[in-house]
């Protein structure tokens, strides 16, 4: 500033001193906590150098549209504003909260999942990195919003894992147990996963069991060992038998 600018310097003064009294803020020193001022009074940090604005959103999603922002004006020479820019972003990275899950099942999560994730991530307003090289999940953000996201994740790993189980079960249910069905005078065997799901059933003495069967679904009464269509009412008769096993 020039010594003939003491007047615009002033009025700059002046017309700071009223936001300061209509938000009720108060003077912060660089060296008194900034960052976690910041953190708690402002959800969204945009970066702006000579006129170009850099979202930072991404990188630490707090907030959603409606939260306050906070713009960080940083003006000098080009080393000298990069090395400024990411000393914030190494600030604010620092500020939050950063957990990590690792289960050699997160490799195997689906799509599905992943996406599901992402989804609850974005709505919880935290950073999620799947890095499923390396069977790990990171979160960052506010600590009540990490806390409850690794929750979720916790939920679809088990998720995974029974799953698994299940896939585990159908193939060895299909190596030696075979179920057929008799309908309109013609055997057939079901398919692999109907007829692991019938087993399953008939193990956990279930009395009856849904199958998908000729396009349509079939209520099947294991005691009785006969099924009905729900759509045709088609009647169908069931036998169970072990694979390797002789007739009769």
């Amino acid at each position: 500033m020039f010594q003939q600018d003491q007047a615009l310097t002033a009025a700059f003064k002046q017309e700071i001193d009223k936001l300061i009294a209509k938000h009720k803020l108060s003077p912060v020193h660089p060296k008194s906590g900034l960052i976690s001022k910041i953190q708690s009074r402002f959800k969204r940090l945009r970066i702006s150098t000579g006129g170009v604005c850099r979202e930072t959103t991404n990188s630490y999603p707090w907030a959603n549209d409606t939260d306050d922002i906070v713009h960080i004006c940083v003006v000098g020479k080009k080393t000298g504003v990069e090395e400024a820019i990411e000393s914030l972003k190494k600030g604010f990275s620092e500020a939050c909260a950063t957990q990590n899950v690792t289960n050699e099942v997160i490799s195997q999560l689906s799509h599905k999942q992943v996406d599901s994730l992402r989804r609850k991530a974005e709505d919880r307003d935290v950073k999620l990195e799947v890095e499923a090289d390396a069977n790990c999940i990171v979160v960052q953000g506010q600590s009540t919003d990490v806390s409850g996201m690794i929750g979720e994740i916790w939920k679809e790993i088990s998720e995974r894992i029974k799953k698994s189980q299940e896939e585990e079960q159908v193939q060895l249910v299909s190596r030696n147990i075979e179920w057929s069905y008799e309908i309109h005078g013609s055997k057939k065997a079901f398919g692999r996963k109907a007829n692991a799901r019938i087993e399953m059933a008939c193990s956990k003495d279930e009395p009856r069991v849904h199958v998908s069967l000729r396009g349509e679904q079939f209520v099947i009464d294991l005691k009785a060992k006969s099924g009905r269509g729900q759509r045709t009412g088609e009647q169908i008769t069931l036998k169970r038998k072990v694979k390797g096993a002789k007739e009769g």
